[in-house]
């Protein structure tokens, strides 16, 4: 997986399209309340962070696609994840070098496991973008589905992923756009040290078939963390310096001597211990929420961003590539 590149191959405009101060603060919001961490291989990880964002559209009073794009690009964010794969969103982006990861929602999964409709839904909601000069990285099939309690979905997703694979060879992209699916941190049983972690014995069973594809297929491992909900279960204990990445005394993990200074590092680092020991398999951190409140969601606890130093020590390895 590449770290952050330049963000854009286009110069901005001046200004952006005329955007009201409401819908430009509500995709500053999006952008502060879910960064999405990519995680590199065998390097320290203040040389391998790249951020981007989940752009959603479950809201009102949304900016539009081109108005998000200028934005976007104006923070030189370089990759954005998508639930679906809005065609307004994509045409929007075209030409600017950011990177998409676009998603098939849970209520198409199943369909998915037919390769016929996998290629059509890759002919209709990919190649069209591509040939336009797009940069979709990766395909997401479902979100969480271990997280419910739909067994046909379950029993679904790892088909539909396959089919999907086998769908971008049939049309010359493998190799391109990598296939997976993203994880809620639920499929930790352990969590913390990071050093410990290990996947809940439930979901185990689940997940070593997906490893095992996303190994042979050199996509990366997906998990949604949310240092929110932490803080949000228990803030007499969780500090919310820790989950804002202020200065703060840290968290050590007493079997690697790492120390960490802020919530993220540590929820991100546990997946990162477990999946890729020789699986070959890279883990992005796909998905994060930030505390909200009227204590916590003020104009100034949302302005500190992520450090790129990582650990106090150490290196995060999550597999070849």
């Amino acid at each position: 997986m590449a770290t952050t590149g330049s963000p854009s191959r286009t110069a901005l405009p001046s200004s952006p399209p005329a955007p009201s101060s409401c819908k430009l603060a509500a995709a500053c919001c999006f952008v502060l309340i879910v960064p999405i961490l990519l995680t590199d291989e065998h390097v320290a990880v203040a040389e391998s962070l790249s951020i981007g964002v989940n752009y959603g559209q479950i809201a009102n009073n949304l900016p539009s696609p081109a108005q998000v794009s200028w934005l976007l690009r104006s923070m030189r964010v370089s990759k954005v994840k998508l639930y679906d794969a809005d065609p307004n969103v994509l045409r929007a982006f075209l030409g600017t070098g950011v990177e998409f990861v676009v998603g098939i929602g849970n209520e198409y999964v199943p369909a998915m496991v037919s390769p016929a409709a996998a290629q059509a839904w890759l002919q209709q909601h990919v190649v069209p973008y591509l040939r336009s000069g797009a940069r979709i990285t990766c395909v997401t099939v479902g979100n969480e589905v271990f997280k419910g309690n739909d067994t046909a979905l379950q029993a679904a997703v790892l088909p539909a992923m396959q089919s999907v694979h086998r769908a971008l060879g049939a049309l010359g992209l493998q190799g391109r756009i990598n296939v997976t699916t993203a994880h809620s941190l639920d499929v930790m049983g352990v969590s913390f040290p990071p050093s410990a972690g290990a996947f809940a014995p439930a979901a185990l069973a689940h997940l070593q078939p997906f490893l095992s594809f996303l190994s042979a297929t050199r996509s990366p491992f997906l998990i949604n963390c949310y240092p929110y909900f932490a803080y949000k279960d228990d803030p007499a204990r969780v500090p919310l310096d820790y989950v804002l990445f202020r200065p703060n005394a840290g968290v050590a993990d007493a079997r690697t001597g790492l120390r960490y200074d802020n919530m993220l590092y540590a929820q991100v680092w546990t997946p990162c211990t477990r999946p890729s020991r020789g699986s070959g398999t890279r883990t992005w951190r796909s998905r994060c929420r930030r505390p909200g409140g009227r204590r916590e969601a003020t104009p100034t606890n949302p302005a500190p961003r992520p450090s790129t130093r990582g650990p106090t020590s150490g290196t995060c390895c999550s597999g070849s590539r």
